[in-house]
């Protein structure tokens, strides 16, 4: 895994071949092949593995957080990442086209909401909300590829402040404190030694 990411990061995933990752790690094809078929599901791993660690991370950092702050920190640290590296943007935006690894997202994303929504707001049990979160997964998948292709169109806060509102217009939450509340979640982010799969942010 560590090896794998070492080198998306270096090639990106179009260039990353299997045989590359298993000369760098020094392993056999069918030690490899014993755990997975292929490069896809290696990256899966590793987004799924991504996805968890920024919730735990957000565990850590936020100080009484409400349901959009632990809702919003994924999805901000995706677009702060993505802004400070062109490479790490285009790997959230392959995350976000490959069908098996979307689904995945979506499960740890439905997870999350489930396990932080004491007061029962969102039912997570219906399908309409497992509509919802693609609509907020697809737009991110959209938003990430802008970025990664050019990131100078728009701002970065301007672009944080698109996303949650849309996540709020979405889901239907209430608007009340919204800046506030999404400078609290940048200031945890940008302050903070965030490590996410051995990466320091």
């Amino acid at each position: 895994m560590d090896v794998s990411v070492e080198l998306f990061l270096e090639n990106g995933y179009d260039k990353t071949t299997t045989r590359q990752i298993l000369h760098r790690a020094d392993i056999l094809n069918g030690s490899l092949y014993n755990i997975y078929h292929g490069k896809e599901e290696i990256f899966a791993d590793i987004i799924s593995e991504a996805l968890n660690d920024s919730v735990r991370e957000s565990e850590k950092y936020l100080d009484d957080p409400t349901f959009l702050d632990k809702m919003g920190f994924p999805l901000i640290l995706m677009i702060y990442i993505s802004f400070r590296s062109q490479r790490l943007a285009e790997l959230l935006a392959v995350a976000h086209s490959k069908w098996d690894i979307m689904l995945r997202i979506l499960d740890i994303m439905m997870r999350w909401v489930e396990d932080n929504d004491v007061d029962g707001t969102i039912d997570t049990n219906s399908e309409e909300c497992r509509v919802r979160m693609y609509m907020c997964l697809g737009a991110m998948g959209n938003i990430l590829e802008a970025i990664s292709r050019d990131p100078s169109p728009t701002s970065e806060r301007n672009m944080i402040m698109t996303v949650i509102r849309m996540l709020l217009d979405v889901f239907e939450l209430p608007t009340d404190d919204v800046e506030e509340r999404v400078d609290m979640i940048y200031k945890a982010i940008s302050d903070n030694d965030i490590v996410i799969c051995g990466i320091h942010l």
